[in-house]
């Protein structure tokens, strides 16, 4: 499982920025609770504008649900002048 940050302007844009005018609705209330909610998608590595960190390895058919509870201090450096509009994405 490995940590890197992304720039995203197009999903930050579909999937956060949608909530300010929801056909002519200002719902951007909601914006809070999407951050919360994961999200799990496929995105070129060209997105990819920092270092990556190694968190953790699992052998993924035997992976117990006690391994898969932890915490683990991580850096990241960005290498590319960039927004980051994404959070933190999971690569396996």
């Amino acid at each position: 499982m490995k940590l890197v940050a992304v720039s995203d302007e197009t999903e930050r844009e579909a999937r956060i920025d949608f909530w300010d005018n929801v056909y002519g609705f200002k719902m951007s209330c909601m914006k809070t609770e999407i951050l919360k909610e994961a999200s799990v998608q496929c995105m070129e590595e060209s997105r990819v504008i920092s270092s990556t960190h190694t968190l953790k390895e699992f052998h993924l058919t035997r992976v117990t649900v006690a391994e898969l509870q932890f915490e683990e201090p991580f850096q990241l450096t960005i290498e590319q002048d960039s927004l980051c509009h994404v959070r933190l994405n999971v690569q396996i």
